[in-house]
């Protein structure tokens, strides 16, 4: 499991949202192209909703050819299609290669989820689901810096990147193998419930309207926080890769710790904590000054947010069985997708409207309402 856990985060440093470092020179190059800071913050976001698309089928495909066999496949795929971008000049060519990425990101985040839910239970589920979110914050650091460092040598450079996941498949291939051999023979049909599993697991609804919310709030700081920071005066990408990786490394360490917090307090109740910590992460935008005020923010939004995912991921892990958790994953990526497609559409308009600080701070006090009501309601 710790091999696992190790793998995925060095898999997930090209994870798809790493390349946020290079948007605003992106931009630059491509300044000719009418909306193109809008078109090029797609370029992250376009993924996840391919995933929402093809996310329910990739979890049926889980039973089907196995949890291992997927995962081998999203690495592959990880690499050829994700380095497609350095030979391309048309940005709407890049943008249909990001778009054949939503199959990788459903493989990954289904394979890999479900490989550790039928290997686990109880207190030891709480503890690997977060270190398999940690392994999603701490990962991408790796991938934030280097492309960052790349993308001040120009920003075809820093797909170079995508070609790493390839070194690991020799490991994942010995690595894993135990994790396989754990795993149930594939269920057949016929052990799947007929319903839906809304019908059969009500409370889904609510854990899967959680999870577009989570995405949203997320990829809000991926992709504007950026050209907030370009703003800033004197920002290279490494800077803004810097940066960015300070939020996923507190992300990392808050999802490291989601097993002692989940110890103290129910589901609800842990949402409503990360909620309360995003919140005033978000308002305290409003009072940076400077790139160093920036970098404190971000921590707070990152300690608010890594304990988000494992939350989730624990709670569906507890309330759908085995035989239909493909499923449930499946469509746990189609509202993640959801969430980073719409992200922003949402946000970029009122972002337009009322300036990025006045938005941010608004959600802020969404947040911290949310998570109050959210507490009580736990109670």
């Amino acid at each position: 499991m710790w091999a696992f856990t190790i793998i995925v985060g060095l898999s997930c440093a090209t994870y798809m949202p790493s390349i946020v470092s290079i948007l605003p020179i992106m931009s630059k190059e491509f300044e000719g192209v009418e909306n193109i800071e809008f078109l090029i913050k797609l370029l992250v976001t376009m993924p996840g909703f391919v995933a929402a698309l093809v996310a329910p089928m990739v979890g049926n495909w889980l039973n089907r050819y196995g949890k291992k066999n997927i995962f081998i496949a999203s690495i592959v795929g990880l690499t050829t299609i994700g380095f497609v971008p350095y030979f391309l000049d048309s940005i709407y060519l890049i943008f249909a290669s990001r778009c054949f990425l939503g199959f990788v990101q459903a493989g990954i985040i289904t394979s890999t989820t479900a490989l550790i839910a039928s290997n686990t239970i109880g207190r030891q589920r709480e503890k690997m689901m977060g270190y398999h979110a940690s392994a999603y914050g701490f990962g991408p650091i790796v991938g934030l810096l280097i492309i960052g460092y790349l993308g001040d040598y120009g920003w075809r450079t820093a797909f170079y990147i995508f070609l790493f996941p390839m070194l690991l498949l020799p490991f994942i291939i010995k690595y894993i193998q135990p994790i396989d051999l754990n795993d149930p023979k594939p269920a057949p049909a016929s052990a799947q419930s007929n319903h839906s599993i809304f019908q059969t697991y009500p409370k889904l609804y609510f854990v899967y309207f959680m999870t577009f919310i989570t995405v949203i709030l997320t990829f809000m700081t991926v992709l504007h926080m950026p050209f907030y920071l370009s703003s800033l005066g004197g920002i290279q990408p490494s800077d803004i890769g810097l940066a960015i990786a300070c939020w996923t490394g507190f992300k990392g360490t808050s999802a490291v710790l989601y097993k002692y917090v989940k110890f103290k307090f129910n589901f609800n109740q842990v949402f409503a904590l990360a909620f309360l910590i995003l919140g005033i992460g978000f308002i305290g935008l409003w009072y940076t000054h400077s790139y160093f005020h920036v970098l404190i923010v971000l921590t707070i939004i990152g300690a608010g947010t890594g304990l988000l995912l494992p939350n989730i991921n624990t709670w569906i892990a507890e309330l759908v069985p085995e035989t239909d958790r493909g499923r449930a994953l499946g469509w746990i990526v189609t509202f993640m997708g959801l969430g980073q497609f719409f992200c922003p559409i949402i946000t970029q308009p009122l972002i337009n409207s009322f300036g990025l600080v006045e938005t941010f701070s608004g959600f802020g006090f969404l947040l911290i309402g949310s998570s109050l009501y959210l507490y009580r309601k736990s109670l």
